[in-house]
């Protein structure tokens, strides 16, 4: 069948004008689920709900991913609620479809504002181009025209009291798993935001950890680690008691480590650091992460001379809050080699005091593996609960369906499934374009026969590719 679309963007969304003809030859196999299909099915499941519990549910949607990773992706996600929920006893992603679930944000804590400020940066159900096409608009993002009328647009948003009922799983993860570039009103919600912590002491205390009432306890242990697999310099790494369980972070240096900022000299308070990474278990018994300063204020990123991220397959490997946890922490706990207890059994080449010998031994010389194995034990016992999955076959899952959303780059059968149709579709409609000279730079490479394109150029472009298929205003 062959039809005919006039369609160009302006405006923040798409407007029937007078641009080109687009004779498209559709095939009549059936195409993959598009986001339409996921709209009309979040409608029917809404209308069922009692009014309130429709007004904070929203749903997640796995239409754009492949088939054999449908569930996967459902396991990840799973496990990521569990890990931003502020609630201790979260519930699992409702099935709908094989490609659409539910979740009710009370369930997890999540405050329906801060889940509502992801609307800004949502490629796939709003448009946030302005009429060139190439700049973003400064309010928010209009409504995607390509999930149906404006009565079934109106009908979900209404029903959840939400701008973003509808939103991409994968997208989702990536997405609220860090925090550089996101909390601020306009540029979305980030990891931190999620957790609802602000600095340090508010992470402490959301997780039920008390620094000075450890040290009075003497709750608190110390290692001091010669060689780290992530920081450039030595560092040290405390374990206090918390009410979940234990918490650990580390105390690094940034510089060369001389002085006051030495860890292989300075114990305890004489020790001067500049940087921490604190890892804590969570309301859900899931870990929560924090990176910040020596006085408590939040990093969204570790500094660079801490380290990289050597899990990430591209060419970013920043340590990012949250995401960068997971990926490398496939024990859950990393290994730690404490030089120090090892360093002082034999004769000692320089004196210590009886009171300051009293003290290192109380913070240096404790059972740091037993902690160490018994903490990994509890999580692990409550990610099976959770998931299913062992920590390194969760931190495995995780890193490959991050990386596929993320770094991988797409082709033109992906961008084809990411669009709801075939790829012989996007590729004649392409071609049409391109023939009239109108086609974006960003999508000249599909037609190639090795052409991809960037994950984060296809997020600016998507709506326009809608455009060209055939979105309706």
């Amino acid at each position: 069948m062959l039809r005919r679309h006039q369609v160009r963007v302006v405006g923040g969304g798409l407007r029937v004008v007078t641009m080109c003809f687009l004779l498209v030859f559709v095939v009549g196999q059936a195409g993959p689920p598009s986001p339409a299909d996921e709209w009309t099915m979040a409608i029917a499941d809404a209308r069922k709900l009692p009014v309130e519990v429709a007004k904070y549910t929203r749903y997640l949607t796995l239409f754009a991913v492949p088939i054999e990773d449908r569930e996967p992706w459902y396991t990840i996600l799973t496990f990521h609620l569990w890990s931003i929920s502020r609630e201790a006893e979260p519930s699992k992603p409702r099935r709908i479809s094989p490609t659409l679930y539910a979740i009710y944000l009370p369930d997890f804590g999540i405050e329906p504002t801060t889940y509502g400020r992801l609307t800004y940066r949502d490629p796939y159900f709003h448009v946030a181009l302005t009429a060139d096409g190439k700049r973003p608009i400064n309010e928010v993002p209009s409504p995607a025209p390509w999930v149906g009328t404006v009565t079934a647009q109106d009908e979900l948003r209404k029903l959840t009291y939400s701008q973003s009922p509808l939103l991409r799983a994968d997208w989702f993860v990536v997405e609220t798993s860090i925090q550089d570039g996101r909390g601020d009103a306009k540029t979305g919600t980030g990891y931190y935001s999620f957790i609802g912590v602000t600095d340090r002491a508010g992470f402490q205390k959301a997780v039920g950890a008390d620094p000075k009432l450890a040290d009075e306890l003497k709750r608190r242990i110390r290692a001091i680690v010669k060689e780290s697999g992530v920081s450039y310099f030595p560092r040290q790494i405390e374990r206090m008691d918390a009410l979940g369980g234990g918490y650990w972070f580390t105390l690094d240096v940034l510089d060369e480590g001389k002085g006051n900022r030495n860890p292989l000299r300075q114990l305890d308070r004489e020790y001067k650091h500049q940087a921490e990474e604190h890892y804590a278990i969570g309301p859900a018994g899931m870990p929560w992460f924090l990176l910040c300063d020596q006085d408590g204020k939040l990093q969204n990123s570790a500094p660079d001379k801490l380290g990289p991220d050597t899990t990430r397959t591209g060419r970013r490997k920043i340590i990012d809050v949250g995401a960068s946890c997971v990926r490398c922490h496939k024990e859950i706990l990393r290994p730690i080699d404490s030089w120090i207890s090892e360093a002082l059994k034999a004769p000692a080449t320089a004196e210590i005091d009886y009171k300051q010998a009293i003290e290192t031994r109380r913070l240096y010389f404790r059972d740091l593996q037993g902690k160490l194995k018994r903490d990994r034990e509890a999580f692990a016992e409550r990610l099976l609960e959770c998931n299913g999955l062992t920590p390194a076959k969760n931190s495995e899952l995780y890193i490959r369906l991050w990386d596929q959303y993320s770094e991988a780059r797409l082709t033109l059968a992906d961008c084809a499934r990411e669009l709801g149709c075939s790829p012989r579709r996007l590729a004649e409609v392409l071609i049409v374009v391109q023939d009239q000279k109108k086609l974006d730079p960003v999508l000249v490479d599909l037609l190639q026969p090795k052409g991809n394109v960037r994950r984060e150029m296809w997020e600016e472009v998507y709506p326009i590719a809608q455009a060209y298929i055939g979105g309706k205003p």
